[in-house]
């Protein structure tokens, strides 16, 4: 990374590179991608530009996951379903509880609404993305009820309960609008079936160019959570088979199985290396705890410059402190020659390793680089 080679069986401990926007975020990424392909290794990458799939796409091998591209295939949630705590995996991931609410009643409920009519619509024979949007986003309230009656999610809609109802539904449609553009034809594609081909060498690109992102960002972050949690009921191995790429983790919604993932994913030799801009934005999203526990997980990291003092304050206590050992030298004159005197004091202190006012003025393509174990951080340069 950056020049530097990692260290030897290091890569499951997951990376990180950190920086604002023309630091060399972007090269570093797109190098370790090239690694990764020369070593024949798979990827899951989410690309946010497009950058990454003009490099290393390669047409009729690898899959684009993007319902505004037309190269991307039919998919639908049922097709990651194999039993019936699935729908509650991946319901998990369309409908993150938002941090610092204590009771967030209406995700929960919503959650259960989804579910419920995912349910219903699979007893039915209606497993099409068309059907799931409209059961929800454009039937009557009471339509939505007659659908789920006898289940859990029908008591939040029903005529008792019709504003609130109103409200959950909301919730839902809000998680669901992407649906409207998934496709209904085509060949299936499976998120939990390419895991699972061990001798495939494909990548997957979940992409969303700009003007896309807002609307896409709940299905995005959907498979993102899928590929996190299904990666984990993988064989346990101990050497990389598949690399999950995200650049721009804060660009997506709270994932729910990221913490339970980087603490995880190891055991099943898929190590992440995520990109992040600014780590305010992560404490937004996950909270000042989770978020921590984000970023010491990813051991192998990459500090580039960062432009608040905030994010520069935080990779500065991040490096943390080392004991220097100083030595104080004061002179003493006295009337005479034969009364001046030296004396040395010697004393320890800690220091931070690296100052966020270094990192807050590091030039473009050099940064910090952290390796995991009894190893100094070092000052890195790298080229395009």
């Amino acid at each position: 990374m950056a020049g530097v080679p990692m260290r030897k069986n290091s890569e499951a401990l997951h990376c990180l590179v950190t920086g604002a926007t023309g630091t060399g975020k972007s090269v570093v990424i797109l190098d370790m991608l090239d690694q990764i392909r020369q070593q024949g290794k798979r990827a899951a990458v989410y690309d946010p530009t497009g950058q990454f799939i003009e490099t290393f796409y390669r047409p009729g091998k690898d899959i684009i996951l993007n319902p505004l591209d037309v190269r991307c295939p039919r998919w639908t949630l049922w097709n990651e379903v194999r039993a019936s705590y699935d729908y509650l995996n991946i319901v998990e991931g369309l409908i993150p509880l938002p941090h610092g609410i204590s009771e967030p009643f209406f995700q929960l409920a919503g959650r259960q609404l989804f579910e419920d009519v995912c349910i219903k619509l699979a007893e039915a024979g209606r497993m099409t993305n068309k059907a799931l949007y409209e059961s929800i986003a454009l039937e009557e309230i009471d339509k939505i009820y007659a659908l789920l009656k006898g289940t859990a999610g029908a008591s939040y809609v029903g005529p008792k309960t019709e504003k609130t109802g109103h409200n959950i539904r909301m919730v839902v449609v809000n998680a669901i609008n992407s649906f409207r553009f998934l496709r209904d034809d085509g060949e299936n594609f499976s998120l939990r079936n390419w895991l699972e081909k061990e001798n495939d060498d494909s990548w997957v690109f979940i992409s969303a160019k700009e003007t896309q992102k807002t609307a896409l960002k709940p299905l995005i972050s959907l498979w993102v959570s899928i590929l996190i949690r299904y990666a984990m009921d993988l064989k346990p191995v101990h050497e990389p088979r598949l690399w999950l790429v995200i650049d721009e983790l804060a660009g997506l919604h709270k994932l729910e199985t990221l913490e339970l993932g980087l603490t995880n994913l190891r055991k099943y030799g898929v190590p992440m290396l995520n990109g992040v801009q600014q780590f305010s934005q992560l404490i937004e999203i996950y909270g000042p705890h989770v978020a921590k526990t984000i970023i010491s997980m990813s051991q192998t990291k990459l500090v580039l410059r960062v432009g608040d003092g905030d994010t520069a304050k935080v990779l500065e206590e991040l490096f943390g402190k080392a004991e220097i050992d100083e030595k104080e030298e004061t002179y003493s004159y006295g009337l005479n020659s034969q009364r001046d005197g030296v004396s040395v004091f010697a004393r320890r202190q800690m220091r931070e390793i690296v100052m966020s006012s270094e990192i807050r003025h590091l030039p473009d393509l050099a940064g910090y680089f952290s390796i995991p174990g009894n190893y100094p951080v070092a000052e890195v340069s790298y080229s395009y």
